[in-house]
């Protein structure tokens, strides 16, 4: 046991004896480390050296700093007291005067924080595109991602992309309750201070956009000059848009267009694919995105497909056929176009598939099997709004599925009681099952106990037949 008796008692009187004193500085990082930012605040209002000696060892836990309106209104030395260029992550929220957020930012620079690699802007406004951008781009040499989530004005994205090249990362939310003209975001915002639009954006690998806008005349200027750009999601811009979007499949240019900037790209999700699947259902596909875009390494091909069937049904079959060694999940909505899916799916090959979610898709039940004898690693299937009838004669063909435990079923109609079991007896790891709008047998229960989770909501029985 260390003892420190004899050096407090030893220690001259010009010399306050501290914790800097007692342990190694490693071990003194170590301890600090596992304090709160507001512990260390506390500990820095114990004495004089303390406020002086805490920050050195307390820059990991200050690597991310939140910054909120009320904070400029208390000023807290201690907290000035530890940032610094360590501060890799800046998170600006509910900032409501666009001055004051002009402010705060300028006031993080002054406190040493500038060397900034991650920023998020949340529930602010930033009308005036001429002294955001120049705040931005004093952090031009180490930014790479930079969030803005439920923003309350729109931005201009191809001064951002040009004035921090660096960028990876970038998302962009419109405040979902903010009421906007059709065409505010179909252009960027004025910007009066003469900034040179750059052409080539290669770093730029995460691009997620949820607001209104015109793709063609704002988006595919930037996806022409992302060469690496992996995961592509775009969200509510389809509401409301008055241009013809026959041949596109986000009001952009084709697809195979897309497929051709952006060679790289792995995972694509466009609003119609998206809206229809559950919340949870929701969040898993779109953090797969986020969390795989670093981990994919120099493997191409596409990985995750989100896409409104206005493509049309043949162009769909092509993309997946082309890309059927690399797909994992593949969400599509039906649109406009009335096409019957069936022929497609009897022919599809996709060994890797793991999710697979569709609405309002034409198809019988013998194409489904199919499919799903051909994709042996799927482990989530959500279909809504096809009417499918399971018997005997299609679960018979059926494989055994044994990675499939969630399963999301609407309009389903189950003829039998032997159909039932057939249908467990080939999923035998399921532990989700979701029926909406189904008629199935009561005999359905008895398998209850074997599974985490049994949702049925509008559905109807069909009671065992008496002599």
């Amino acid at each position: 046991m260390l003892s420190i008796s004899s050096d407090i008692q030893s220690s001259s009187p010009e010399h306050q004896f501290t914790f800097v004193d007692a342990f190694p500085s490693e071990i003194t990082t170590s301890i600090i480390s596992h304090l709160s930012q507001d512990d260390t605040l506390n500990c820095m209002a114990t004495c004089r050296s303390w406020y002086s000696l805490v920050p050195r060892f307390a820059q990991q836990v200050w690597e991310t700093v939140s910054i909120k309106e009320h904070h400029i209104r208390r000023l807290n030395r201690r907290r000035e007291q530890c940032l610094g260029d360590h501060v890799k992550t800046l998170i600006f929220s509910q900032i409501h005067g666009e001055e004051t957020l002009y402010e705060m930012m300028q006031r993080a620079i002054g406190w040493g924080c500038t060397k900034i690699s991650s920023l998020e802007l949340s529930y602010c406004t930033t009308e005036d595109q001429d002294a955001f951008l120049g705040i931005l781009q004093q952090w031009r040499p180490h930014l790479t991602r930079f969030k803005m989530t439920h923003h309350g004005s729109n931005v201009a994205f191809r001064h951002i992309l040009t004035l921090c090249p660096e960028l990876t990362h970038f998302s962009y939310q419109q405040y979902s309750r903010a009421w906007v003209e059709h065409d505010v975001y179909d252009q960027d915002p004025d910007v009066h201070t003469p900034v040179p639009l750059s052409n080539d954006h290669p770093n730029l690998v995460y691009l997620w956009l949820d607001m209104r806008m015109n793709a063609r005349l704002r988006l595919d200027p930037i996806l022409k000059n992302c060469p690496n750009l992996r995961s592509l999601t775009l969200r509510d811009h389809r509401k409301d848009m008055h241009i013809d979007h026959t041949d596109a499949n986000y009001e952009g240019a084709p697809f195979e267009d897309l497929l051709t900037w952006c060679p790289r790209l792995a995972f694509f999700q466009t609003a119609p694919a998206y809206t229809f699947v559950s919340r949870s259902l929701k969040k898993h596909v779109q953090q797969c995105s986020y969390d795989d875009v670093d981990s994919v390494g120099k493997l191409d091909g596409l990985r995750q497909l989100g896409i409104s069937g206005d493509n049309g049904r043949d162009r769909i079959a092509q993309i997946l056929t082309k890309y059927q060694d690399t797909m994992e999940r593949l969400l599509i909505q039906r649109h406009d176009i009335d096409e019957n899916w069936s022929s497609v799916f009897h022919s599809l090959f996709l060994p890797h598939l793991r999710l697979f979610a569709c609405e309002q898709l034409q198809f019988d039940a013998p194409p489904l099997i199919s499919m799903l004898n051909h994709c042996p690693s799927l482990a989530t299937l959500v279909i809504q709004g096809t009417p499918l009838v399971f018997n005997q004669s299609v679960l018979s063909a059926m494989f055994p599925m044994r990675h499939l435990h969630t399963l999301h079923l609407d309009s389903l109609v189950i003829e039998d009681d032997t159909s039932i079991t057939m249908m467990f007896e080939q999923l035998p790891v399921l532990e989700m099952l979701h029926l909406v709008s189904s008629l199935v047998p009561l005999t359905i229960l008895a398998y209850a106990p074997y599974l985490k989770q049994l949702y049925m909501y509008e559905v109807e029985w069909k009671y065992p037949e008496t002599g």
